[in-house]
């Protein structure tokens, strides 16, 4: 009766540490998994910062390109402006000169 007795308890014995092996491994299995999920949100919100920062890193760049693109038409602009008013100025020298030689030359034929 008492070999039967610590026949019985040495199984018990060997049955619950199975089973606290068995429950030891099923903690560090779903340890694992939230750490890999923990690395994974980490990674993905890692990511989306990237990407974040890239895309303001772009849209600076379109607006600094869009800045130079303004003032280079407005640097056209102002230069064709200047254009036409020499152009003007020109045109009213070479008309007054033109009456002037004409007024002349009627002056000389009388």
């Amino acid at each position: 009766e008492e070999a039967l007795r610590r026949a019985v308890e040495e199984e018990n014995k060997r049955k619950l540490t199975a089973e606290k092996l068995v429950e030891e491994q099923r903690l560090e299995q779903e340890r694992s998994q939230r750490e890999l999920m923990a690395k994974n949100i980490a990674e993905e919100e890692e990511r989306k910062r990237r990407i974040a920062a890239e895309n303001i890193a772009e849209e600076q760049r379109l607006e600094q390109e869009r800045r130079q693109r303004e003032l280079m038409e407005t640097k056209i602009a102002e230069e064709e402006a200047l254009r036409r008013a020499e152009e003007e100025e020109e045109n009213k020298r070479r008309l007054a000169a033109e009456k002037l030689a004409e007024k002349q030359r009627l002056e000389q034929e009388r």
